[in-house]
C-alpha cells in the first residue's frame, strides 16, 4: 500500500470516528412537545451503543469507498439497534437516493424528519427526492417548511414557486414569487420569472406589464426590451413590436436580434426594401453568427429554380457583404460557391470551393461540390485531380472514388481507373444505385483495356442490380456490336434501353448500327437518321450513317458523310481509308 492509501484509510477513520461520537450520544425517541427532535427518556447500555456504533461506522465507511449497497445493509442493521436514529436514517436513505432507489430513499427520509423536524437536510434531501419521484406537492410540504425553519433563505421560497409551476399552478407560483420579492428584494429574478409564466399563460398584458417594469429598472438594458417585443409579437402586435426593436436600436445599433427581426417583419408586411436595408445591417453584423446569414440566403434565394434579375443582384450584395464580413468562414465561400455554380460560372465557383477547402479540408459536402463542378465543366483533368486528394481526406467515402473513376476514364489512364472504381465499389455498402456507376464504369475502363469478358461481367452485374439501367444496356449491346458478337442479346438490350429512354440519340445509334450488323440496312438507315437529326455533329453517327449508305449503294453520300464525321474530330482507325477508297474494307 502506497502512502497515499494510507493517509486516504487515515481521513476516512477519523472522519467516521467524529461521525460515530456525534451520534453514540443518542436516546431512543419519544416525540416532545414542542414537535421538533424527538427524546427519548432512556439511554441505550453501552452494549447497544457499541453494536450500533458497529454497524453505523461499517455503513459509513462502504458508503465512502463507493459500496453502496453493502452501506445500505450495515444502516439497515446498526437501525435494527436504534431503530429512531435519525442520522441512521438519514444516511441510509441517502445512499438508496444516490442508488437511485427512490421509494426506498422516501420512506427513510420521512422517518428521519418525524424524529427530527429542525434538520434542514432533511428536509432538503427529501424534497429532492419527491421531485425525482415528480411528487411536487410533497416537495413543496418540504420547502415550505424551511421556509419556515430558515424564513431568512431566499432559496427555498424560489424552490416553492418552483414546484407550484410544476403543479400547473402558476397563480400560485406568482405569488410567491411576489412575496419573495417583498422579503429579498429580488426584483429581477423574480419578474423574470413572472414574466415567463404570463407568457406561457398567454396572458400578453401582464407580460407586458411585466416587462415595462423591468424597462423601467433597466432602461439601458436592451433584453428587457426584447422581453416586451416577444409578448408584442406573440399578441401579433406587429406594429408594436417593430416600435421596440427601432427603440433597442437606438440604445444598441449593433444589436443582431433587432435587426434580424426588423428584416423579417418589414418583409411580413411587404416592405421589401426596408427589408433589404435591415438584411444589409445584419449581414455585416459580426454578431450575427453565420449559420444564420446563410439559412437566409438559402431560404431566400438559393432554394428558388428561377430567380429574377433583383433576386440576384440581392443575392450577390449579401454574398459580398458576407465575404467581407467572415472571410475566414469556410462556409462563406461554400455558399458563394453553390451560388456561382447555379449560375453556371463554374470557373468562379471552383475557385470560391477550393478557398473553402483551404479553409477547412474536413468537409465532405465541399469537395463533392467541387468535383461536381469539375464534371460539369468536363475539366476531367482537375477532377482527376481533386478527386485524388479528396480520397486522401475521406478515404471511407465511396463516391469520390466514383469521381476519380470518372476522370480517369475521361483521361485514358483506363488502369487506373479500374483500380479505384474497384476501390470504390469494395467499400461501399447499401448503396445499390452508386453500385450501378461503379460495375458501369467498370464495364467501360475493362472495354477500353480491351479486357473484353471483364467488361462483359461488370456489365452484367450492373444490370443485375437494375434491369433499367439504360446507360449500361446501351453501352453493353453497342460494344457488342462492335466486336459482331452476340447480336440477339445486343438487339434487346438496346431495344430495352430505348424503351426506358425513348429519343435519346445516343441510343437511337445504337439500335441502328446493331441492325447494321444484323444487315438490316434500311432499318439501320432510319433510327440512325433519328439519331443524326438530333445529334448533328456526332463523328460516331456521321460515320455510321456513312457505312450504312455504303450497303445501301450510295457510296458518293456515303463519302460525304465520312469526311463529315473526320471533320468533327473522329477517332476511327479506318476513316482515311474509306474517304480515300470510297468503301469498307
Amino acid at each position: 500500500m502506497n502512502v497515499i492509501d494510507t493517509m486516504n484509510k487515515i481521513r476516512v477513520y477519523l472522519l467516521l470516528t467524529l461521525i460515530i461520537c456525534a451520534c453514540s450520544s443518542h436516546k431512543s425517541a419519544v416525540k416532545d412537545q414542542k414537535g421538533g427532535k424527538k427524546t427519548t427518556e432512556t439511554s441505550m447500555t453501552s452494549g447497544e451503543r457499541q453494536q450500533f456504533n458497529e454497524f453505523f461506522f461499517d455503513g459509513m465507511k462502504e458508503k465512502m469507498l463507493g459500496n453502496p449497497t453493502k452501506a445500505v445493509d450495515d444502516f439497515k442493521e446498526a437501525l435494527s439497534v436504534d431503530v429512531r436514529n435519525d442520522a441512521a436514517w438519514y444516511q441510509m436513505g441517502e445512499t438508496q437516493y444516490n442508488l437511485k432507489h427512490y421509494p426506498d430513499a422516501e420512506q427513510s427520509l420521512v422517518i428521519a424528519v418525524d424524529i427530527d423536524g429542525t434538520n434542514r437536510y432533511y428536509h432538503e434531501l427529501l424534497g429532492e427526492i419527491y421531485e425525482k419521484e415528480q411528487k411536487f406537492e410533497g416537495a413543496n410540504v418540504q420547502y415550505a417548511e424551511l421556509s419556515k425553519l430558515f424564513p431568512d433563505e431566499s432559496e427555498y421560497y424560489m424552490d416553492q414557486a418552483a414546484m407550484f409551476l410544476y403543479e400547473n399552478k402558476p397563480a400560485e407560483a406568482i405569488k410567491m414569487y411576489d412575496k419573495a420579492e417583498k422579503k429579498f428584494g429580488m426584483e429581477d429574478e423574480v419578474l423574470m420569472q413572472e414574466f415567463s409564466i404570463y407568457a406561457t399563460m398567454n396572458k400578453t398584458e401582464k407580460a407586458e406589464e411585466v416587462a415595462n417594469r423591468l424597462i423601467a429598472l433597466h432602461p439601458d438594458n436592451t433584453k428587457y426590451y426584447h422581453l416586451l417585443a416577444a409578448a408584442y409579437t406573440q399578441e401579433k402586435q406587429v406594429d408594436k413590436a417593430t416600435d421596440v426593436y427601432l427603440k433597442i436600436l437606438i440604445i444598441d445599433p449593433n444589436d443582431d436580434a433587432a435587426q434580424i427581426e426588423l428584416a423579417q417583419d418589414y418583409y411580413n408586411k411587404g416592405d421589401h426594401e426596408k427589408a433589404m436595408q435591415y438584411t444589409r445591417l445584419a449581414f455585416a453584423n459580426t454578431r450575427v453568427p453565420i449559420d444564420r446569414k446563410i439559412v437566409v440566403l438559402y431560404e431566400g434565394y438559393l432554394v428558388k429554380d428561377k430567380r429574377t434579375d433583383t433576386e440576384n443582384k440581392e443575392a450577390n450584395e449579401l454574398l459580398d457583404i458576407l465575404e467581407k464580413t467572415n472571410p475566414d468562414d469556410a462556409k462563406t465561400h461554400a455558399i458563394y460557391g453553390d451560388f456561382l455554380a447555379q449560375e453556371n460560372r463554374l470557373p468562379e465557383a471552383r475557385e470560391e470551393y477550393k478557398k473553402s477547402i483551404t479553409l477547412r479540408s474536413d468537409i465532405y459536402a465541399t469537395w463533392q461540390a467541387l468535383l461536381t463542378v469539375d464534371i460539369q465543366a468536363k475539366d476531367f483533368k482537375h477532377l482527376d485531380e481533386e478527386s485524388d486528394k479528396a480520397i486522401e481526406v475521406f478515404p471511407n467515402q465511396p463516391s469520390l472514388y466514383w469521381f476519380s473513376g470518372i476522370a480517369k476514364t475521361q483521361e485514358k489512364k483506363y488502369k487506373e481507373a479500374v483500380d479505384v472504381l474497384k476501390s470504390g465499389a469494395d467499400i461501399n455498402q447499401g448503396n445499390d444505385k452508386l453500385q450501378e456507376e461503379f460495375y458501369t464504369d467498370l464495364g467501360e475502363a475493362t472495354y477500353r483495356l480491351k479486357q473484353y469478358a471483364e467488361s462483359d461481367k461488370w456489365y452484367d452485374k450492373a444490370i443485375a442490380l437494375d434491369s433499367n439501367n439504360a446507360l449500361a444496356l446501351n453501352n453493353y449491346a453497342y460494344y457488342l456490336s462492335v466486336r459482331n458478337e452476340n447480336l440477339d442479346k445486343a438487339e434487346a438490350m438496346s431495344k430495352r434501353s430505348l424503351d426506358i429512354d425513348s429519343g435519346n440519340a445516343s441510343y437511337e445509334d445504337t439500335y441502328g448500327w446493331i441492325l447494321f450488323q444484323r444487315g438490316k440496312y434500311t432499318d439501320a438507315a432510319t433510327w440512325v437518321k433519328k439519331a443524326l437529326i438530333k445529334d448533328k455533329e456526332s463523328p460516331d453517327v456521321n460515320e455510321h450513317y456513312g457505312d450504312i449508305l455504303y450497303k445501301l449503294g450510295d457510296t458518293s453520300k456515303a463519302i460525304e458523310f465520312w469526311k463529315r464525321a473526320k471533320g468533327f474530330g473522329s477517332e476511327s482507325p479506318d476513316i482515311d481509308k474509306k474517304i480515300q477508297s470510297g468503301k469498307i474494307e
